[in-house]
């Protein structure tokens, strides 16, 4: 697993199907990307990857994350428990008062989410400057994509 902050830092585990990447690009937003399988075998890792998001605070200003955007373009394979761990981080930084934004341009993750009903609790956006972007609320997934 990869984490890189704002300036980056790295550990990289070569035999991992899943790197995580955590950025914080401005105060208050933090990104995670992911590449890689979403499993039974790395969800715990996106679990992890995902809490911390929610709760670390910006390395320069200490400010809570009110923005979250996870950036799941460069996954391969989302399982169902890849989805659920989705679900539950969004709950989860919801209820701490934070925005979460999904970015989903692949037609495999997109139709995960979309079959799964994620589409309806956390906005889908094709493009990440569409959701890093202070004040944009995302666009929400195309019902055309499942």
């Amino acid at each position: 697993m990869t984490t890189m902050r704002t300036p980056p830092t790295e550990s990289v585990d070569p035999s991992s199907r899943l790197i995580l990447a955590l950025h914080h690009p401005r105060p208050g937003a933090v990104l995670v990307r992911a590449h890689g399988e979403v499993d039974l075998g790395t969800v715990e890792d996106l679990r992890a990857v995902l809490e911390r998001a929610g709760r670390e605070p910006h390395p320069d200003t200490d400010r809570e994350p009110d923005h979250l955007v996870w950036d799941l373009d460069g996954i391969t394979f989302l399982s169902a428990a890849g989805v659920g761990a989705l679900a539950e981080a969004g709950d989860a930084a919801r209820r701490r008062g934070a925005d979460v934004h999904l970015i989903a341009s692949t037609r495999p993750v997109r139709r995960v989410l979309c079959l799964c009903g994620l589409d309806e609790e956390l906005p889908i956006a094709p493009r990440l400057v569409d959701s890093l972007s202070p004040g944009t609320p995302g666009i929400p997934a195309p019902r055309s994509a499942t």
